[in-house]
C-alpha cells in the first residue's frame, strides 16, 4: 500500500486547509516505517517531517474520495485502537472488493478469530439467516471447518440460555452437545428426521415421534391397523439374529432378536434369550397387568393373569381355577403328557399339599400299556384300629337307574347328596352357585373308589357266611 500511495489516492483534507493535493514529480522516496504526516504548509504529504506546521495524517485531516465522484469518500478511523498500540493491514496479492457484507470468500484463508458482525451470506439466493452460503457444486461442501484438536468443536451457538456445538470427536465421529437442553433434532412441520449412509435410510423418526431403525417405517403390524413405534431390522444370518442387546459391565445378560429356525422353532421366530441364571423375566408392572399371548395379530391365546392364573385357549377360568385350557375337543386332547424314555412305573403327575406332602399320583403301571390312579395308601401313615367288618355301608346305599338332563344317557349310580349321609369321605360337598347359564359352578361329586373297601368287607362277611353255611350242610349230610 506504502508503494503505490503517492499514485493511487487522493487526498481529500477538511477543514480551514480543504485543498487539492499536489502531487510532486519525481515521488519522493518513502523510507521504511515512516510516518505519513500533513504539512499544512505546502500542503503535502511528509515522511517524518519535523517542522512546526507538520501532524499526524488523522481522520479528522485526511479522506480518500473518488477520483470521478469526489463526494464518494473513504474515510479511515482508528479510534477503538489500544493507546501506543500499532495495528499492521497487510494487503494480499489480489484484487479486493469489500461491502457492507463480506459477499463472496472466494478462496480466501482466515487464520485466528474472526467476527462478523454484519453477517455472512451466500451470493445466490435469498436467506433470512445471519449465514448463509450456497454451492452448486455437488463436489464441494458450502462449509468445511477443519479443526487442530483430537475433540475438535467446529461450531459453536451461544445464546443466554446456554451453549451448543457441532464438531469432531476422536472416538465416535461426528460430535453435537448442549449444556441446557442435550441434543436437539428439528424438521419443518410434517416432515420426517432421517438418517443416511450414502443413499441408504438406516433410521428415521416420523413426524409423529414414530422410529425406525434399518427401515423407512412407521410400519403396521401383522393384520391390524396400529403402527408400530419401533422397528429394528436385524442382520441376515444363521441361527440367532440379536436386534436388542442387554449388558452389565459389558458383558451380555440378555438380548431380543429371531431366529432362522435352528433352535428349534419356526424361521424368524421371536426369540428371547437371559444369559444369567435367572433366564428371562416378564414382567406386568400394573397391580391387575395381565401378560398375554397373541397367534395371528390379534387372538389372544394364553394369559398370566396379575394372581398367577395360567389361562390356556382363552382369557379366563371358569370355576376359580389356577390353570385352565379351553379347547376343541373335536380336533383336540386337552392334556397329553408323554415319557419319551418310555421308563418302566413312570409317575406321570403328582399331587401335593404344602410342599413336601403327596396325596396321589398316576403312574405307568410297571412296563405295561396301563395306568395306576394312585391316592396315598403308606402303611408309615396310618395308625391301625382293627380289621373292618361293618357292612351298614353297603346295606344303606341306594343305587339308582337315572337319565342325565344333559344329553339324556341313562345311567346307573348313587346320587351324592344321598350317599353323603352313608359315608361322607367318598362324597365331595358342592354348593349352589350358578353361572349366568345356568350351571352350577360347583356340583357335588363322589368317589365311587371309596366304595371299593365296603365291598371287599361285604364280599369277604358274605364268603365267610356262606363258607359256614356250607359247613353246616357237610354236617346235616353225614
Amino acid at each position: 500500500m506504502k508503494k503505490c500511495l503517492w499514485l493511487c489516492l487522493l487526498l481529500w483534507p477538511t477543514g480551514a486547509a480543504a485543498q487539492a493535493v499536489i502531487v510532486p514529480s519525481p515521488v519522493p522516496a518513502l523510507t521504511a516505517n515512516c510516518v505519513l504526516q500533513y504539512n499544512s504548509g505546502t500542503g503535502l504529504l511528509d515522511c517524518n517531517a519535523l517542522s512546526a506546521v507538520s501532524q499526524p495524517l488523522t481522520a479528522s485531516l485526511g479522506l480518500i474520495a473518488d477520483n470521478t465522484t469526489p463526494t464518494k469518500i473513504l474515510k479511515f478511523n482508528v479510534a477503538a485502537i489500544t493507546a501506543s498500540t500499532t495495528r499492521t493491514i497487510t494487503w494480499p496479492d489480489a484484487n479486493i472488493t469489500v461491502p457492507s457484507t463480506i459477499a463472496s470468500l472466494g478462496a480466501n484463508t482466515f487464520t485466528g478469530l474472526q467476527t462478523a458482525n454484519g453477517g455472512l451470506a451466500s451470493t445466490t439466493g435469498t436467506f433470512s439467516s445471519i449465514l448463509a452460503v450456497t454451492t452448486a457444486d455437488p463436489t464441494y461442501q458450502a462449509i468445511a471447518i477443519n479443526g487442530s484438536s483430537t475433540n475438535a468443536v467446529g461450531v459453536r451457538l451461544t445464546n443466554t440460555g446456554g451453549n451448543a456445538y457441532v464438531g469432531l470427536d476422536s472416538s465416535t465421529g461426528a460430535g453435537f452437545g448442549s449444556s441446557a437442553y442435550g441434543l436437539v433434532l428439528e424438521a419443518p412441520t410434517g416432515s420426517a428426521i432421517t438418517f443416511m449412509d450414502g443413499t441408504a435410510v438406516n433410521a428415521s423418526i416420523s413426524a409423529t415421534g414414530l422410529l425406525a431403525v434399518n427401515g423407512t417405517g412407521p410400519h403396521t403390524f401383522g393384520p391390524g391397523t396400529g403402527l408400530v413405534d419401533l422397528q429394528l431390522n436385524g442382520g441376515v444370518g444363521s441361527n440367532l439374529g440379536a436386534v436388542i442387546t442387554l449388558k452389565r459391565n459389558s458383558v451380555v445378560q440378555a438380548y431380543i432378536g429371531t431366529h432362522s429356525g435352528s433352535l428349534g422353532g419356526t424361521s424368524d421366530a421371536l426369540a428371547l434369550y437371559g444369559g444369567s441364571a435367572d433366564g428371562v423375566e416378564l414382567f406386568a408392572a400394573h397391580a391387575s397387568g395381565a401378560i398375554r399371548f397373541y397367534s395371528g395379530g390379534a387372538t389372544e391365546v394364553a394369559r398370566f393373569a396379575s394372581d398367577g392364573t395360567l389361562h390356556m385357549g382363552a382369557a379366563t377360568v371358569a370355576g376359580g381355577s389356577r390353570f385352565g385350557i379351553t379347547y376343541n375337543g373335536a380336533a383336540f386332547n386337552g392334556i397329553t403328557l408323554n415319557d419319551s424314555s418310555s421308563t418302566s412305573g413312570t409317575q406321570l403327575i403328582e399331587f401335593r399339599i404344602a410342599g413336601t406332602t403327596v396325596l396321589g399320583s398316576i403312574n405307568r403301571n410297571a412296563a405295561t400299556s396301563a395306568v395306576l390312579y394312585n391316592t396315598t395308601s403308606d402303611i408309615r401313615l396310618k395308625r391301625d384300629l382293627g380289621v373292618a367288618t361293618d357292612t351298614t355301608v353297603l346295606e344303606r346305599l341306594v343305587i339308582h337307574e337315572f337319565a342325565w338332563l344333559e344329553g339324556g344317557a341313562v345311567d346307573r349310580g348313587v346320587f351324592a347328596q344321598e350317599a353323603y349321609a352313608v359315608t361322607p369321605r367318598a362324597v365331595s360337598v358342592g354348593g349352589d352357585a350358578r353361572y349366568p347359564d345356568g350351571h352350577l359352578v360347583k356340583p357335588w361329586g363322589v368317589d365311587y373308589s371309596k366304595f371299593v373297601a365296603d365291598l371287599i368287607v361285604g364280599w369277604q362277611q358274605h364268603d365267610a357266611r356262606l363258607a359256614a353255611l356250607e359247613a353246616q350242610v357237610k354236617e346235616l349230610a353225614k
